[in-house]
């Protein structure tokens, strides 16, 4: 779990935490929607603290290994910036993310757990790593319902307006 130090940049920031098969990335992506229908611009953040970047076989991973510091790979209606970190084995804190993302966004959802972010629980266990994490919402565990109960993303989109003065 990475810190965060700069608290005004995590003010609109939450963690969205929850078990493998706890179906996180349909929470996400319909609270995105939710969040974006209501005017907000929403930047999501996947937390790999192990994996590299998997870009070995694109030019953008042969300018990378090159010594290009920053990247692009620009397509229709699509720009994907990579940014070269200064150490490259150690994963990226969230205090060198959230400046990055910050001007682009209104709100900041993170698909995993963060430490000093609030939480978004998907089933009552989820947050039992870190009991002194701040929980705004538990969901119902969402692994067996297919498709995913529009109500309970409604709730906590609505939730986090009200939290980030977005109502």
């Amino acid at each position: 779990m990475l810190p965060v130090p700069d608290a005004s940049l995590a003010r609109r920031t939450v963690s969205v935490v929850g078990p493998p098969g706890a179906a996180k990335n349909a929470f996400l992506s319909g609270l995105a929607r939710e969040l974006q229908a209501a005017g907000l611009r929403t930047a999501l953040l996947s937390l790999e603290t192990a994996s590299p970047f998997a870009d070995e076989g694109k030019d953008t991973g042969r300018y990378r290994r090159a010594g290009a510091w920053l990247t692009a790979l620009a397509a229709p209606g699509w720009l994907v910036l990579t940014y070269r970190l200064p150490d490259p084995l150690s994963p990226p804190g969230l205090d060198q993310i959230l400046p990055l993302l910050a001007p682009w966004a209104d709100v900041i959802l993170v698909d995993g757990a963060a430490l000093g972010l609030p939480r978004v629980l998907l089933g009552p266990m989820a947050g039992a790593d870190s009991p002194d994490a701040e929980v705004w919402a538990v969901v119902a565990d969402l692994s067996g319902h297919r498709p995913l109960p529009d109500r309970e993303v409604a709730r906590v989109a609505a939730l986090l307006r009200a939290r980030w003065g977005a109502s």
